[in-house]
């Protein structure tokens, strides 16, 4: 064979390699496109169909549709929740994450949640729900601001983070454009009740029905589907938007889902953020009150009438687990002054404070100031007229102090039961923990894990309950450090995997017309291994 003709055969060789390599890029191109995705959508509505999330009790948790992820909090029993339909406690869990759209296994997590908001003081609630859904995520925010104020008759809700995703691949994109599935968390507060949370660190007031979407370390997104919300973040001004308008904040900080700038001005929500198509669908599948045409289309809101102007004034509370005790800066509105039953009169004598008298009346200093409509807590005047639970003990002209000098205790092995020293009337010392710690029945006291992949050191939020005293307080937590705050966070150091100390924490409480009060609650802090299973040492 000549060399001619091994070089016309090799050109004929490569060029059918170069045929059939096409071929095969074009089937493989055309394997990974859905012929058309509106079918497989129209499947997963139907999957929906068939499981029913209404009528949900309180701080209960529904799963809508597959797939969710949760993590149960430590020492908690774990409830069923791993297929559609399936109720649990919402206080179990620490996180909920609905997964995003997926083709292959006709997969689109949505979780329906409902949370008693409460008007501070009131001994029950309204239910606000919630509805998270494909490609989003929803935490405690255990460590969230606690320096805000509530307007009389606004409820308020748990701090929480969030963040969504786009939950959309390329196979999809022959969905209409407002029908497509992204992500999102829905919220809709009950007819006629003002609704107050802090959302990533922003404070936000609705009285509506919003979608709420944030990218880490981008934007947060707080579009009203009907009604207004008011958002603020501490330091700028407060914006408001109404039906289908949108407002921006910009987040940042080490988790990225911090607020850390103005909120923007409101902007009109474009189709392309907002998937009109599914978020009516899903807000009647939920039996919520619906914006939506009967096209599954937002209605186009009415001129709207502007609500007062949000002006936040800060009032110390607390933030504690997922449902804890809220915190948000709702609009400051015209108050009428409707005293609980039974509430007496009280006038304001020299050295009086908002908090003092919270402290000597057995109340909240929020209580007391909702109640008497009271705009700012730093300032109430001698001859001011209050209503209080039931009257104080006047303050004694020339008190005389009590000066600790507390030792710490040494850990021990042996659960012991809280202890208190004989309280002198109209006065109670008490206290709670939070942050990393949580009450276990089982052992008794307080525990708190530490996974060494998580922390360098393990907080702990120390709540102080106390009343009746002169505010003045001493914290020993147990390992040698003290601390004179009326409420108090404390860092204890990690423990090694699979071994536990136990700390015996105690606060005192000064009197003017008594010795100090003490009372004592053990800690536990077990060391964890990396996402592993606790282990403690009993």
């Amino acid at each position: 064979m000549t060399g001619i003709t091994r070089f016309l055969i090799g050109v004929v060789f490569l060029n059918v390699l170069l045929a059939l390599a096409g071929i095969f890029y074009l089937v493989t191109i055309a394997g990974v496109q859905p012929q058309s995705c509106e079918p497989i959508w129209e499947k997963i509505e139907n999957q929906m169909d068939g499981v029913s999330c209404r009528g949900l009790g309180n701080n209960s948790a529904c799963y809508g549709n597959a797939k969710l992820e949760t993590r149960f909090r430590p020492f908690t029993e774990e409830q069923p929740f791993s297929a559609p339909g399936d109720v649990a406690a919402l206080d179990r869990f620490e996180s909920i994450s609905a997964h995003p759209l997926d083709l292959t296994r006709r997969e689109y997590g949505v979780a329906v949640l409902s949370m008693e908001a409460r008007v501070p003081g009131a001994m029950t609630g309204d239910l606000v729900t919630f509805i998270l859904y494909g490609a989003s995520h929803l935490d405690e925010d255990s460590g969230g601001q606690s320096v805000m104020s509530v307007a009389p008759r606004t409820a308020v809700l748990p701090a929480f983070h969030f963040y969504t995703g786009v939950g959309l691949t390329e196979q999809c994109l022959d969905l209409p454009e407002g029908d497509l599935p992204s992500g999102g968390l829905l919220l809709q507060s009950p007819d006629g009740l003002a609704v107050a949370f802090t959302a990533n660190g922003a404070q936000i007031e609705i009285g509506s029905t919003i979608l709420l979407q944030a990218r880490r370390a981008q934007t947060m997104m707080v579009t009203v589907l009907e009604g207004h919300a008011s958002v603020h973040v501490p330091g700028y001004a407060t914006q408001t938007a109404y039906g289908l308008q949108t407002i921006d904040i910009p987040l940042g900080g080490a988790n990225g889902l911090q607020a850390n700038g103005a909120p923007g001005a409101p902007r009109r929500t474009a189709a392309r953020d907002l998937g009109q198509g599914t978020i009516c669908r899903l807000i009647t599948w939920s039996g919520l009150k619906s914006p939506c045409t009967p096209g599954n289309q937002i209605a186009t809101p009415t001129s709207p009438t502007a609500p007062p102007t949000l002006v936040p004034t800060p009032v110390p509370t607390a933030t504690a687990t997922l449902p804890p005790v809220p915190t948000a800066v709702p609009p400051i509105t015209t108050c009428v002054v409707q005293p609980p039953a039974g509430w007496l009169v009280y006038v304001v004598q020299p050295g009086d404070t908002l908090f003092s008298l919270s402290q000597r009346t057995g109340t909240t200093m929020v209580i007391l100031a909702t109640v008497n409509c009271i705009a700012s807590v730093d300032h109430i005047f001698v001859g001011q007229r209050l209503y209080v639970p039931y009257l104080p003990v006047p303050i004694s002209a020339s008190p005389t102090p009590f000066v600790p000098s507390p030792t710490p205790p040494l850990p021990s092995a042996t659960p012991i039961a809280p202890t208190d020293t004989p309280i002198p009337p109209m006065m109670r010392v008490d206290f709670t923990m939070a942050g990393e710690a949580s009450y276990v029945t089982e052992y008794g006291r307080y525990v708190a894990y530490a996974d060494i992949c998580k922390h360098e050191a393990v907080m702990v939020n120390f709540i102080n309950q106390s009343f009746g005293g002169n505010g003045r307080y001493t914290w020993n937590f147990g390992d040698g450090s003290t601390s004179d705050e009326v409420s108090a966070a404390h860092y204890y150091a990690m423990t090694p995997v699979g071994e536990s100390r136990i700390y015996t924490v105690t606060l005192i409480a000064y009197s003017d017309y008594s010795g100090p009060v003490t009372y004592s609650q053990q800690l536990e802090v077990i060391g964890t291994s990396c996402h592993g299973e606790l282990q403690a040492a009993h």
